[in-house]
């Protein structure tokens, strides 16, 4: 049972080796640690759990981390630990990787534009593009030209890319609605 006031956060899958997932791994035991600041007080406990969850694949970095702090009589600190898996597992060429899936990413318009503007905004935060007027001009160049006429017609004119974003999202949410209501009236023969 869950003391109240506390989050009850699951156990992170077992970390494997792959590159595309070692962010994600340090990010959920982060929560984990969070949810239990108590549990979790000491560097020594978080690495020493982060080492729990490292799978059969990645078993030598969980000796190499162990016999280390055996050898030197005590553990690396927690922000050790991180910066070291992540430079040991993480993407080798995060930016450019990620900005090529950015380049290549596309929205299926038969489904609702959030899960579409989460990836955006991840891959665009991953690749390093901190600049407003390329985010909003590339997050138009992947709007369908219907929507971003509708957007461009909105006062006033959305400025920076979450604006965009927040309006882009507001216009599918109400198309969607729209669509359904059409359908259900089709149905019943209205």
């Amino acid at each position: 049972m869950v003391p109240r006031g506390r989050a009850k956060i699951k156990a992170p899958e077992p970390f494997e080796g792959d590159r595309s997932k070692a962010r994600g791994f340090i990010y959920h035991l982060f929560l984990l640690f969070s949810s239990q600041p108590d549990a979790y007080a000491s560097d020594q406990l978080q690495v020493v759990t982060a080492l729990s969850y490292l799978g059969d694949t990645t078993a030598w970095y969980r000796e190499l981390i162990t016999e280390n702090a055996m050898r030197a009589g005590r553990w690396i600190t927690w922000q050790a630990f991180e910066e070291d898996f992540l430079s040991t597992f993480g993407p080798i060429e995060e930016e450019a990787d990620s900005g090529i899936l950015l380049q290549g990413l596309t929205w299926d318009t038969r489904e609702p534009i959030d899960k579409f503007n989460a990836e955006f905004t991840r891959l665009a935060y991953r690749s390093g593009i901190r600049d407003n007027k390329a985010l909003v001009l590339l997050y138009q160049m992947k709007l369908p030209g219907q929507l971003r006429e509708q957007i461009n017609l909105t006062h006033p004119a959305p400025a920076t890319f979450m604006e965009w974003a927040s309006r882009a999202t507001e216009l599918n949410h109400k198309w969607h609605s729209n669509r359904a209501l059409n359908q259900l009236a089709g149905r019943s023969g209205r």
